[in-house]
């Protein structure tokens, strides 16, 4: 069963969640604590994408590919 996509990771913060369900790679990922807030994504294809949050809603995404390196702010 599937409970959360990444396209959930920019409206609700995955505390407690081990994976979720990748929708352009069509499988469960990992979901990594990585600091305060903070979750990490590392793709099969290499790549990385990290989610920052506060009062539990994103406020910035970093992703990591091979051709560059994107940042998405909230405003």
């Amino acid at each position: 069963m599937i409970h959360l996509t990444t396209a959930n990771l920019y409206f609700f913060e995955p505390k407690n969640v081990n994976a979720i369900f990748s929708e352009k790679f069509e499988k469960m990922i990992p979901v990594k604590s990585t600091g305060i807030r903070k979750y990490t994504l590392e793709l099969p294809n290499g790549n990385k994408t990290s989610y920052s949050y506060e009062n539990g809603i994103c406020s910035l995404v970093e992703a990591d590919t091979d051709w560059a390196t994107l940042k998405f702010v909230k405003n």
